[in-house]
């Protein structure tokens, strides 16, 4: 199967198209999971942590421990 190629146009144009689906790479997906959208979260996140202001990678390190579940 081709993979597919990406569309032009914004998140927001590109979301009522038929062709792409509700996946990942898709213009719903984008929407839903977008970086602008994740980065107001992590903002949030950090905001309430501590004071100190993250760059790069350090956003997905956040990301990756507040969704962590503590079992004990």
């Amino acid at each position: 199967m081709a993979l597919q190629k990406p569309m032009k146009g914004t998140a927001r144009i590109k979301r009522n198209k038929w062709c792409r689906g509700n996946g990942s790479y898709s213009a719903r997906g984008e929407l839903r999971a977008g970086i602008s959208r994740n980065k107001k979260i992590l903002n949030r996140k950090v905001r309430r942590k501590s004071k100190v202001l993250l760059q790069n990678s350090n956003y997905k390190k956040v990301c990756r421990s507040g969704m962590m579940v503590d079992f004990s």
